[in-house]
């Protein structure tokens, strides 16, 4: 993969969720990688922002589905955490208790943008972008 960034101030990150490696293309160029076609649909995330934001992220998953969005915290072994969800005004639209381990379907009722807020109980919180 190559990332041509023509001098902009976005940082961009690739993180690939087999191996657990995350790609500064701005100070690594190309990221190859080698797959046999049988990897899952979600083994690349890219991030823009800081590394801040990679080092505070939470491991947790958001897919898109037909009735809204999937938070999957499956892939984390301990903890609890708060889900916000967010219309595009800013309005809380959803709030929910978790813990780790669970998956649960958000309920969206309307097409559009939503941001997902995750938030843990050592202070960290990762943002999810979900077009419904």
């Amino acid at each position: 993969m190559k990332y041509n960034h023509n001098n902009s101030d976005t940082k961009v990150y690739l993180e690939d969720r087999l191996t657990g490696e995350i790609h500064n293309f701005e100070n690594s160029g190309d990221y190859k990688f080698y797959s046999d076609g049988n990897e899952y649909k979600t083994r690349f995330v890219l991030h823009f922002g800081t590394d801040a934001y990679l080092k505070e992220s939470i491991d947790a998953l958001v897919f898109a589905n037909n009735l809204g969005a999937i938070l999957d915290l499956t892939s984390i072994q301990s903890g609890e955490f708060t889900s916000r969800v967010f219309d595009v005004s800013g309005r809380i639209i959803n709030r929910q208790q978790l813990n780790a381990g669970t998956k649960v379907q958000l309920k969206l009722n309307d097409h559009g943008v939503y941001v997902i807020s995750l938030s843990g109980s050592s202070s960290k919180t990762t943002n999810f972008k979900v077009i419904y």
